[in-house]
């Protein structure tokens, strides 16, 4: 279920400098360990329904849907990120490459639609953090500069970024303002330098510890058991409610605790099985969080435990758990919606 860790650098020196720039600046990642695919054609709807259950007939031109995909039996496979660049015009993006096969395989099975991988055709960099706006502004003409200051969260826009076409989403996985860029391959190293030269380089040790703190899942660690959308806190992304109610005896939750080793990119042993027990707490995640000021970590837990509930760790890696508030980090998630601070104002 996971992704290629060789295609990854975990840090550039110093992770928690990294997290911290860009909790109080911009960073720069590089998440081109993704799988993508361009679908266009009347049958678009009816293929992307094969690999998500999520409504997406109403999505509006120019803007980006998170969906998961869920197994028959209603297990959690991966999650998604759907762009709708124009009425027949999709792009799908997945950490796992085989939703993209399975995606070019449904177009070509319902017809009317055409569906083309273009994992390889492009690099997908990401600046997060307050500092995002200022960073990119140096490299846009002023044009581009308002459209993307006008650019709300969760919908997209193509820009030409140091005169080099993009495609712009503004995503926050990192619990910050940001965007993820889609660079074509062939200017990538061009681009990321010119990036680098405005928000600080960051490894996925900072992306990882910054998306624990924001209460974020990955796909590879929180899917890695058989738990359902509504136990994962996802059932508003798959559809779940046009379906029978799913079976929802787990729920996700974020946790400090101390750890017997050092937990940067920690990843659960497989197979993990569901707690069978009320204080089993099964880890699926789990950093050393400069927001916590030690071990923070996502895990799942009995729903209907006693309150007074003290959790174990089957494993032995980590004690003294205690349950806290997820999001840890802006429990409120407005970071990444709030406008651009720094956006210059329309010229009338």
């Amino acid at each position: 279920m996971g992704f290629d860790h060789a295609k990854i650098v975990a840090d550039y020196g110093d992770a928690r400098q990294e997290a911290l720039a860009c909790r109080t600046d911009a960073a720069l990642f590089d998440f081109s360990f993704m799988s993508r695919a361009i679908i266009q054609g009347p049958g678009s709807l009816a293929a992307m329904s094969q690999i998500t259950r999520r409504p997406l007939a109403d999505q509006q031109v120019g803007k980006i849907r998170y969906a998961v995909r869920e197994a028959p039996d209603d297990r959690l496979l991966a999650d998604l990120t759907i762009w709708r660049i124009d009425a027949d015009t999709w792009e799908v993006m997945s950490g796992r490459a085989i939703d993209i096969a399975d995606l070019l395989e449904a177009a070509n099975e319902v017809g009317n639609a055409q569906a083309i991988d273009l994992t390889h055709a492009a690099r997908i960099f990401a600046v997060q953090g307050p500092g995002t706006f200022a960073a990119l502004h140096r490299l846009l003409a002023p044009v581009d500069a308002q459209r993307l200051a006008r650019l709300p969260y969760f919908a997209t826009v193509d820009l030409a970024l140091a005169d080099v076409d993009v495609r712009v989403g503004r995503l926050g996985y990192t619990g910050e303002q940001g965007v993820e860029l889609l660079v074509p391959a062939q200017g990538g190293q061009e681009i990321w330098d010119r990036l680098a030269d405005v928000a600080r380089q960051a490894g996925f040790i900072a992306a990882d510890m910054l998306r624990i703190e924001a209460g974020f899942v990955l796909f590879a660690n929180e899917f890695s058991l058989p738990v359902t959308a509504m136990e994962a806190g996802l059932d508003g992304f798959s559809g779940a409610k046009m379906a029978p109610v799913a079976h929802a005896d787990l729920e996700l939750v974020a946790f400090r605790a101390a750890a017997q080793r050092n937990v940067d990119l920690f990843r659960p042993k497989h197979p993990l099985t569901r707690p069978d027990e009320a204080g089993t707490l099964v880890v699926t995640s789990a950093c050393n969080s400069i927001a916590a000021g030690g071990v923070l970590g996502l895990g799942y837990v009995h729903r209907n435990r006693p309150a007074a509930t003290t959790l174990r760790d089957p494993s032995g890696i980590f004690d003294r758990i205690e349950v806290v508030a997820r999001p840890f980090y802006d429990p409120m998630k407005k970071r990444p919606r709030t406008p651009w601070h720094d956006a210059p104002r329309e010229q009338s």
